[in-house]
């Protein structure tokens, strides 16, 4: 990693230049010991001036750590030039800015330590970087350290000011209450006096609060339109592609068109006809192809399509099914308009005597019910698969929908239908008739002598006959 950090654009020098110049082999500065052929350059402590340890020693004897490693950056920036420790050691103080190794002062640093002429300007040019890199870490961190400091300040100013601004509107009407700008410019002094009162421990509870407040609130995701866009057209781009290879290698012919699914969706239609497959739209269905294109968006897009089931679908489910789907949507929702006046208990659909059972005593009518199937009855009563899916339709369109009667209205209704009822109309249910049963005979008989004796001489007569 920091190798490719440190990677200056003039030439490094190869090893024989190194060892040339340093007069240091390879092998003797991994062991650490001195070079001969130049009794200068000391691989040991005291090569370093006095002058120069009582400059920085202190300070370093400070330093309680090393946050970014400089000890270990410029061992690894210079480890081609085959530098004592000693130097190595200045070089950091140099970096450091530390009084004596100013940046002006870097080529006396280096003369002192009597570093070759021809090495001085690639190493001045590594401490460069090396002196860089740790200005732009250190102004980094204090950007973002100043950054949150001033998120935290904000943070805690929005949650004070947003509580202050609550508790003053839940005591207003709706229209008189206190806008955000408006409030602050007339409270601030006392926003500010009350907030310099506050403790550390009430300043985080501001901020806990708001972070639970932000994370309670569902993020919505949405889709980039000219994204949605540069997808669909890509997309749609190689499909012609793969149409005209088949067109051309297969021979066959064909068509297909492809349309925005909603309103908020802003793609255009995309449509591909074979020769044979534009002939086929101009000559046979009498329509441009675009124009085609068109009608079938507007098809979709109004929303037509979905009310409408396919001969398949229709064909596939049983009456019974149809008849039951009819039921619950009726009883679904007389159950909603109920409850929505205050009626509590479950009340079951009378299609019997729909009039005077529901009518009439709750006030609920079903409006839009088809003219044609009236009036309202049991939908196994209507006679017939299309009735029943006309019926199914207006009650899935919401065109035939329950109603809640006010009470002039349900009056009206009452006296209307009695009315009707004088007429001779079938409006109520009739009353079953109870059937006119013979008189009961008593729990006892009681008989005579003489009905007795008779008796006997009837049975006597008939033994004899």
């Amino acid at each position: 990693m920091l190798r490719s950090r440190f990677n200056p654009s003039h030439r490094l020098p190869a090893d024989g230049e190194i060892q040339q110049s340093c007069g240091v082999s390879v092998a003797q500065s991994e062991r650490g010991s001195p070079c001969p052929s130049n009794p200068v350059i000391q691989d040991t402590e005291s090569s370093v001036p006095a002058s120069s340890s009582s400059l920085a020693g202190d300070h370093f004897e400070e330093e309680q750590e090393d946050p970014y490693k400089i000890g270990e950056l410029v061992n690894h920036a210079f480890e081609y030039f085959c530098l004592p420790r000693g130097v190595l050691r200045e070089l950091e103080w140099c970096i450091y800015q530390v009084p004596g190794f100013e940046r002006a002062r870097w080529d006396e640093v280096l003369y002192s330590n009597y570093v070759p002429e021809d090495l001085r300007p690639i190493v001045l040019a590594r401490m460069d970087e090396v002196e860089r890199y740790i200005s732009h870490a250190n102004a980094s961190t204090r950007r973002v350290f100043k950054q949150d400091q001033e998120y935290f300040q904000e943070t805690w100013t929005n949650g004070f000011v947003r509580e202050r601004l609550n508790d003053i509107n839940e005591k207003l009407e709706k229209g008189s209450r206190w806008k955000l700008t408006d409030f602050i410019a007339s409270y601030r002094e006392t926003l500010q006096h009350d907030f310099a009162q506050l403790t550390e421990a009430h300043k985080s509870n501001y901020v806990t609060r708001l972070v639970q407040e932000s994370d309670q609130r569902q993020a919505i995701v949405r889709d980039q339109p000219k994204a949605v866009q540069r997808k669909m057209s890509a997309a749609f781009e190689t499909m012609d592609k793969e149409w005209t290879s088949l067109c051309a290698s297969l021979g066959i012919e064909g068509f297909y068109i492809a349309v925005r699914g909603g309103v908020e969706d802003l793609s255009a239609p995309k449509i591909f006809f074979s020769p044979k497959g534009d002939k086929f739209v101009r000559s046979v269905l009498d329509l441009e192809p675009r124009r085609l294109a068109l009608k079938f968006e507007s098809f979709v897009v109004s929303g037509l399509a979905d009310g409408i089931d396919s001969p398949v679908q229709c064909g596939s489910r049983p009456l019974n099914k149809l008849i039951s789907e009819c039921r619950s949507a009726i009883q679904k929702g007389l159950d909603e308009v109920l409850h929505d006046n205050g009626i509590v208990r479950t009340v079951s659909m009378n299609y019997g005597n729909y009039e005077r059972k529901i009518v009439e005593r709750f006030g609920a009518e079903l409006i839009g019910w088809p003219h044609d199937l009236l009036p309202v009855c049991n939908p196994a009563q209507l006679g017939g698969r299309d009735r029943v899916q006309k019926l199914l339709s207006a009650l899935t369109t919401k065109v035939c929908h329950w109603k809640k009667l006010s009470e002039e209205d349900t009056r009206r209704r009452i006296i209307l239908n009695n009315e009707r009822h004088a007429r001779g109309e079938q409006v109520y249910k009739p009353c079953k008739k109870t059937s006119q049963g013979t008189k009961k005979s008593a729990a006892t008989v009681t008989s005579d002598a003489s009905d007795n004796d008779n008796s006997d001489v009837d049975d006597e007569g008939d033994s004899a006959v």
